[in-house]
């Protein structure tokens, strides 16, 4: 998910940024590890995006890629 929201940052995908913290905030135990692993992804990605100089995916794209990280999120941290 940090992967993903560098990548919304990077683009101004910024509705899809809000939407992966609240699937985080929703689906991770409240553990601050887990959220500092989350948000140094996010600023690795953003970097590695910046410097690769590639081309933004669609909205529509990407936000089929949010829905499938969500599933596999959830299939990862099943809720009890």
């Amino acid at each position: 998910m940090g992967n993903l929201n560098g990548v919304a940052l990077n683009c101004r995908f910024f509705d899809q940024a809000k939407r992966i913290k609240q699937i985080m905030i929703d689906n991770l135990p409240k553990q601050r590890e887990l959220g500092q692993i989350f948000e140094d992804e996010t600023n690795a990605s953003f970097l590695r995006f910046t410097r690769a100089a590639k081309p933004c995916p669609s909205p529509v794209e990407f936000a089929e890629h949010v829905g499938e990280a969500e599933e596999a999120l959830k299939q990862a941290f099943p809720v009890n």
